[in-house]
């Protein structure tokens, strides 16, 4: 019964969400901090969407009005050396943007601020998509900084995207192969995409 008990405390551990306010109920601007490249009300809107959300009472909507790479940003504590999984759902419309040097095409997703370690991206108009992927930390590492973003480093796009029930649990270390280490993947030679196959809903 002892060994058992310590078994569902180790699950619980792991499962703990470190996303503060992660269905953007609040959306309070000291936890979610906007963020975007061309930083301007032509340019992109940041709304907390009470009438679009996938559970609770509210979703937060970003609107890129023109070409852009905007996010919604959380900073989270973490532990050096250990394997985290970001997962949240996302749903476009009309996300659309211009070929890229590099012919990737992101579009909206999840991902680490400054690297190109991200999810699966949504184009065009999708219903509510899961996505996720793996990262472990650095061996120094005691934060990990989280985006809602539509766009990215040299693929700007338009349209609207909505986020909603975001998480960040720590995970086994034996979860996946080759996941990157943040800080490792901060200017590659191209961006990586994590090996996840969104799901529908």
């Amino acid at each position: 019964m002892i060994l058992c008990f310590s078994c569902l405390t180790g699950l619980a551990q792991a499962a703990t969400n470190l996303i503060s306010d992660p269905g953007f109920e609040t959306m309070d601007p000291s936890v979610w901090k906007p963020t975007s490249w061309q930083n301007n009300p032509q340019s992109v809107r940041f709304n907390k969407d009470l009438k679009v959300f996938r559970s609770g009472k509210a979703a937060v909507r970003i609107e890129n009005l023109k070409d852009n790479d905007s996010g919604i940003l959380q900073t989270i504590p973490v532990k050096p050396n250990r394997v985290y999984q970001i997962s949240g759902w996302v749903k476009t419309l009309k996300v659309q943007g211009v070929q890229s040097q590099k012919n990737q095409n992101i579009g909206a997703g999840l991902c680490l601020e400054n690297t190109w370690i991200h999810s699966d991206t949504l184009k065009n108009t999708q219903q509510w998509t899961f996505v996720k992927f793996l990262v472990r930390t650095g061996t120094a590492q005691t934060t990990l900084p989280i985006v809602c973003r539509i766009g990215y480093w040299g693929n700007t796009v338009k349209g609207v995207a909505w986020f909603d029930d975001i998480g960040a649990e720590m995970v086994d270390a034996s979860a996946g192969q080759n996941i990157p280490v943040y800080g490792a993947m901060a200017n590659p030679n191209a961006p990586h995409k994590a090996k996840t196959k969104p799901k529908h809903q």
